[in-house]
This record gives C-alpha cells, structure tokens and sequence, in this order.
C-alpha cells in the first residue's frame, strides 16, 4: 500500500487510508470536512485566547474605561510594593498613577491555564514599558455567563 517513494508524504498517505475504494465526490466531501473541522479547531482557540487578552490590548492603548468594565467590584491589586483589596475605580486609579511613570510599549502574551470547571483563569504577559520590563498577572473568574477580572498584578522582571 505504501511502497512507492510519493506516499511517503503524509497528504499521499491520508488520502490512501481515507479514500481507499471511494469515487470523487466522496473524497471531496470528506476532505471539505476534513479542512473545516481543522480551520474552526486552530481559530476557535486563537479567538479565546485572543478575548481573555483583551485587558492587556486595553492597558497598551491606555483604554482605561474598558479595563474598568472588566474588573469586579472589588479588586486585589498588586502593583510593586503596594497590595490591597480595592473597589474598581480605585483599582483604575492605581494603575492609570502606575502606567502614567511606566508608559507601556508593547506586551507579549506568555502563558495562561483554566479550572477544571472553567470557571475561573489566569493570564501571564510581559509588559515592555519605557522604564523597562514588567510581568502582569491577570486572575479571571465567570459568573453567569460574564468573565471578569478579580486580581491583577504587576512585578518588576
């Protein structure tokens, strides 16, 4: 079945164990499934990550509003050396005083994990500011349907 050098290619080899036996149109059906089934697979995860990332898109532009929208009303804040428990506009407040002396350039997503129940994440990303490198910590519950923010960190690199 695969003695021939050409279905050493995994394309050659898919196409012989799928297709054994079956006219063209079968083989086309199969492998439009096939293609979509992979298309939603990769872009369905890249699309979640890409919403639970979105505080640190919103702390890069400055769009403060939207990172308050995303918080609880109360909030574990840590930023450096201070570390409370706040409500939600003052948790904007200490970060708006934080990245008005750390203006942020850029950030590199760099891990995030979820509960057994998805109901709660976590979020790591560097953060490259004019002043230099920081690691943002970002804890994410659900509730009804909604994910926000109830603990965000930031530490010196």
């Amino acid at each position: 079945m695969f003695n021939d050098k050409k279905s050493r290619y995994w394309p050659e080899i898919i196409k012989q164990v799928l297709f054994r036996g079956q006219n063209t149109y079968k083989k086309t059906y199969i492998m439009a499934k096939l293609v979509i089934f992979l298309v939603f697979y990769f872009f369905t995860g890249d699309v979640l990550a890409q919403s639970q990332n979105k505080i640190f898109d919103y702390i890069v532009s400055g769009n403060y509003e939207a990172v308050q929208q995303s918080f609880t009303q109360q909030v574990d804040i840590c930023i450096l050396s201070y570390e409370a428990l706040v409500n939600k506009n003052e948790a904007t407040a200490k970060l708006k005083e934080f990245f008005s002396k750390n203006k942020p350039i850029q950030y590199t997503f760099k891990h995030k994990g979820n509960s057994r129940a998805n109901q709660s994440a976590y979020l790591v990303a560097d953060l490259y500011t004019q002043n230099g490198m920081f690691r943002m910590f970002v804890y994410l519950s659900e509730k009804n349907g909604v994910t926000l923010v109830n603990e965000f960190r930031i530490e010196k690199s």
